[in-house]
């Protein structure tokens, strides 16, 4: 979500709704935080997946519970063909950074992308990446995700350059 509003207090699990449950099923927190955890609707509110923690719980195995959507599968073309330097970005989302984007330019079009910032904007809308408006940044928000990231491009011939770009990405940050 670009802007919440309203909706905050329906987009997810917060932080101590998380921590009562993994209490109350005796489930390890730093678990679910690390793998569910990462929406920021707010500056200092973090939100959870909660159909991701839901399976968590009911399931009591850390796993990836993400579903997938056709809409991702169609932005593999804009990966391969290195639209706007996307792999470039892509490379450096996994390894941990966090991009500047313009979401305002962003047409509601699903098909139709002028920059990686319209690219990006809908990975917000499909929940893919993670947007702070306070800061105009996104990132990947958590380890299920960022899994999904990493399978969706895998077999992709051009593989070799991304995996290129994160281990120079990796090595500036280190």
């Amino acid at each position: 979500m670009i802007d919440p509003y309203h909706f905050i207090s329906y987009f997810g699990f917060t932080a101590s709704e998380v921590k009562a449950l993994c209490d109350r099923f005796e489930i390890n927190i730093e678990e679910a935080r690390n793998w569910y955890n990462g929406y920021f609707v707010e500056l200092n509110q973090p939100i959870y997946n909660p159909t991701s923690v839901t399976n968590y719980l009911r399931r009591q195995k850390i796993g990836n519970y993400w579903n997938r959507t056709e809409t991702y599968e169609a932005l593999k073309d804009y990966i391969v063909f290195d639209f706007d330097g996307l792999q470039n970005k892509f490379a450096r989302l996994i390894a941990g950074e966090q991009l500047n984007i313009n979401p305002d330019k962003f047409s509601n079009d699903m098909s139709t992308f002028n920059s990686t910032d319209d690219v990006l904007t809908l990975l917000v809308h499909l929940g893919y990446l993670s947007y702070c408006w306070e800061k105009r940044k996104v990132r990947i928000p958590n380890e299920e995700v960022k899994r999904e990231f990493i399978n969706s491009i895998e077999d992709l011939d051009s593989w070799d350059t991304v995996v290129k770009a994160i281990n120079d990405s990796r090595s500036l940050t280190i």
